[in-house]
């Protein structure tokens, strides 16, 4: 196993990167929150996810590895305050191999969350 080991946890960016022609064996976890300010009226949705970049390894180049739906309710116009969300996944066993001169990467998509937080645990 050459990708790496232990546990690597990032707000934003890479969450792991498996080089070139190397593999990793582990879990991916997920954490989001979405909140919304007093006085907001929408709605709010966002969709974090931990997605695959890189060419040439068993997951094809943007590849979702793992996602989460987050949705706070509307607002009443005036409102003395927000909502929230939370929610939490962790991805069943992967195993990511990187193909020959290419790394593969994990990327953490905040995807219009408040905050969003990757970790790998390998082994």
């Amino acid at each position: 196993m050459s990708g790496t080991n232990g546990s690597t946890t990032t707000d934003t960016g890479t969450v792991l990167t498996v080089p070139a022609s190397g593999s990793w064996n582990g879990y991916v976890t997920l954490s989001g929150t979405l909140a919304s300010g007093a006085g907001v009226q929408g709605a709010g949705s966002a969709a974090p996810s931990i997605t695959v970049s890189g060419a040439g390894g068993n997951y094809a180049d943007g590849t979702v590895v793992t996602k989460l739906q987050l949705n706070t309710p509307a607002q009443a116009l005036g409102a003395l305050s927000g909502s929230a969300c939370h929610g939490d996944v962790i991805t069943g066993y992967l195993n990511v191999q990187a193909g020959a001169g290419n790394d593969v990467l994990l990327i953490l998509n905040t995807g219009g969350a408040t905050g969003a937080c990757g970790t790998s645990i390998g082994e």
